[in-house]
């Protein structure tokens, strides 16, 4: 199985399935499809929302299958090396063999064994093309509009380890804040309203509302500057200044009372929502977690850790919408640089939990 893995993998990184690049991005979608064509009578939808495309192969004709496994095939720009995977012992280096065509690779092989050993097994494979991008046009998409939903979900873009579940994501808001001031010559500032100045010290009291965070093992709220701007000639009082902040929020936060505090904050300056922030959360103690745990366990002889993780994944649109996800990966690192790596022996370990989750996963009549 590691041979064919790493044959896989190897031919999904060779695919620069980058956002500047969108027909890689149906070529990534289109061996995805080819390699499922080994098993006859599988259904084929493809969708395009925006210039995004998408496609999700199934066993029945349904929106709601058992297991859904989910997987996005963009990646993040590289050089052109980068598209060239390098094995060394049980290392495989390159562009995506951790985030996340490594882990595409394991739900293919995973996908088409499961249904060769039970035919009748209602079972999904989604994959997109924009999750670097926010996933709008990809998982969201075919969750809001076209209705997908599954009893569980396997999503493989977290964590750094089989034995280490992630259920528990950030919701991530994006926001722009606005400050309107009064021009003037930049030499006479009392005869103006510095929107910059308005800007600063509007972001002081919104920073006043989160904590200090000292260190990554503080579950709690954040925000960032992201972006700023302002300001038109260098002899001139700016009347109008802006900034975006990323603001990551936990579960233990009522959102919508946490903004309506941060506009109180923010005034007179305006706070404009510019992406909504989604909650990944499924509970530890759901049944489809508590088994993958035990079947993880049995597979990897270590106890299984439920973590947690300041980003985000396409497994959130799912959770927005009560569906439980499971997400980890193999052992692997340094995704999104010219050093990310994936421990082939572990991507062998995650295929073959993923093909007992679905053995043992679906309801039996």
């Amino acid at each position: 199985m590691k041979a064919k893995l790493l044959q896989t993998t190897q031919e999904l990184v060779a695919i620069p399935s980058t956002e500047d690049r969108p027909e890689e991005l149906q070529r990534a979608v289109d061996f995805c499809i080819a390699f499922c064509e080994q098993v006859p009578d599988l259904i084929v939808r493809q969708y395009q929302s925006g210039t995004k495309p998408s496609a999700v192969i199934s066993t029945q004709d349904t929106l709601e299958p058992d297991v859904m496994f989910v997987g996005h095939l963009d990646v993040v720009s590289a050089h052109d090396h980068s598209f060239t995977p390098e094995l060394d012992g049980e290392i495989l280096r390159g562009r995506g063999v951790c985030d996340m065509k490594g882990p595409i690779a394991a739900m293919l092989h995973a996908f088409v064994d499961s249904i060769s050993a039970n035919p009748e097994c209602n079972i999904a494979l989604m994959l997109t093309t924009d999750e670097e991008v926010g996933g709008f046009d990809g998982v969201k998409y075919l969750v809001d509009t076209v209705g997908y939903r599954a009893n569980v979900v396997i999503v493989p873009d977290g964590g750094d380890h089989p034995a280490r579940v992630v259920n528990r994501n950030k919701a991530s808001w994006i926001l722009r804040v606005v400050a309107q001031g009064v021009s003037g010559h930049g030499s006479r500032p009392w005869l103006g309203e510095n929107a910059i100045e308005r800007l600063m010290q509007a972001f002081q009291k919104i920073r006043q509302l989160f904590p200090d965070v000292m260190s990554p093992d503080q579950w709690t709220n954040t925000v960032t500057i992201s972006q700023v701007g302002g300001g038109g000639s260098v002899n001139q009082i700016p009347d109008e200044a802006w900034a975006v902040l990323d603001v990551r929020l936990t579960e233990n936060t009522d959102a919508t009372q946490f903004l309506l505090q941060m506009k109180a904050a923010a005034a007179p300056c305006s706070i404009e929502i510019l992406e909504e922030g989604q909650l990944g959360f499924t509970k530890e103690t759901n049944e489809y977690l508590a088994l993958y745990a035990e079947i993880a366990q049995e597979r990897l002889k270590c106890d299984v850790e439920f973590t947690t993780s300041c980003g985000a994944n396409d497994g959130r649109y799912f959770s927005a919408v009560g569906v439980p996800v499971i997400c980890s990966r193999p052992i692997s690192g340094d995704q999104h640089s010219e050093h990310e790596w994936v421990n082939m022996d572990s991507l062998v370990d995650l295929y073959e939990i993923y093909v007992r989750f679905v053995e043992e996963g679906i309801p039996k009549e």
